[in-house]
């Protein structure tokens, strides 16, 4: 008994020299392994075209090599490779990588180095490759478990900021009685919408969260003046209020972004003419029901209902635009406003499509139509 002891001891201190041999032969072929995980990697694909720099790369392989190689060998770590799996997962969330993207990087890290163990060690000492299988796997999930909470740790701070300097540019934009147009591009960049088109609006009152579930149609959410400001450029049409929201008031029709402010101004003012039994109001609606009741005259009418976009045109354009309106809303169409106007067919469309782009209302919507006719005093 005491023999196969020793027998044991021996064998023991042998696997121990062996596997020592192994690691250093594997430090040795370091850029044959990183060659193999290039190779077996290509970033264009799994990162996208010029996201992660070569240098980049390369550099991540051989620290991800050299602590896995310290890890099995029981070396130390310098203070470089101990926080190595925090800085790569913080990394790769700062660089636009997705976690799934960076964890197929991993697993082509721990392929490379298992088939160079397996090389080593397959045909001289299979029972001590089978042996350090379960080691090696306990270090891959403790690597992975430690990049995963990094880049989400990451990714939630990059979305908080992100939000952060999303609604300051937003609600600064909403403060503006006329934004100009750096102000209108700035607002249509934090909202993503390079092609700067029209968007839905909604005020919100009282919502039980800012939280909107991404199937309600709005992409975005703004807080401003003791309300919240909905807002989409992605929905074909007008979406309704979210479950978190009790109540609120939307404009029926898309309207181009620097008209946003001033509907929104006229919503939140017309906020307190809503009855306790409302609750997903469209704003015209809400003005011509008050319109009737004459409300909307004693709260500052027509500048109210359209703004002062219009009000501030040239006389000339300004007159011109009314007339229009008044004879196409008196005959109910084209041929015969451009008839009694005596101008193009096409004149009359790029008049009536200014009024809209002025007031936020379309003179071609019978209760866009009713709303401007009232704010106007016609008949």
């Amino acid at each position: 008994m005491r023999q196969n002891a020793e027998m044991a001891q021996n064998e023991t201190a042998s696997d121990g020299d062996v596997w020592a041999g192994v690691i250093e032969r594997l430090r040795e072929r370091r850029i044959e392994l990183r060659e193999s995980f290039i190779d077996g990697f290509p970033t264009e694909v799994h990162y996208g075209p010029d996201r992660v720099p070569v240098g980049d790369v390369v550099e991540v392989v051989d620290d991800s090599m050299e602590m896995f190689l310290r890890l099995l060998s029981g070396a130390p770590l310098t203070d470089w490779l101990r926080t190595y799996p925090e800085r790569i997962g913080a990394r790769r969330a700062r660089q636009g990588i997705e976690i799934e993207s960076l964890l197929d990087g991993v697993r082509t890290n721990f392929t490379v180095l298992w088939h160079a163990l397996r090389d080593e060690l397959e045909d001289e000492r299979p029972k001590l490759l089978v042996a350090k299988v379960d080691q090696l796997l306990a270090l891959v999930e403790r690597h992975v478990s430690r990049v995963q909470l990094a880049h989400s740790e990451e990714t939630a701070r990059i979305a908080k900021d992100t939000q952060y300097a999303t609604d300051r540019t937003l609600m600064a934009f909403l403060s503006q009685e006329d934004p100009d147009r750096d102000a209108t591009e700035a607002a249509a960049d934090a909202l993503g919408d390079a092609r700067a088109s029209e968007h839905w609006l909604a005020l919100a009152l009282a919502p039980r969260s800012r939280e909107i579930e991404s199937e309600s149609g709005w992409s975005h959410t703004v807080p401003w003046q003791n309300a919240m400001i909905l807002l989409s450029c992605s929905s074909a049409s007008a979406p309704g209020l979210p479950d978190a929201i009790e109540k609120g008031v939307l404009a029926r029709h898309p309207m181009p972004l620097h008209s946003v402010p001033r509907i929104a101004r006229a919503m939140l003012r017309l906020t307190g003419l809503l009855r306790p039994t409302d609750q997903e109001v469209f704003l015209d609606e809400l003005l011509m029901r008050e319109l009737h009741a004459g409300t909307i005259a004693r709260m500052g009418g027509a500048e109210l209902l359209i703004g002062d976009d219009f009000r501030q045109t040239r006389e000339v354009e300004r007159d011109r635009l009314l007339q229009t309106f008044k004879a196409y809303y008196s005959c109910g169409s084209v041929g015969g406003t451009a008839a009694e106007q005596f101008c193009h067919r096409n004149t009359v469309v790029t008049r009536l499509r200014r009024i809209r782009e002025l007031t936020g209302f379309d003179p071609y919507v019978p209760r866009d139509a009713a709303v401007l006719a009232l704010a106007w005093g016609l008949e």
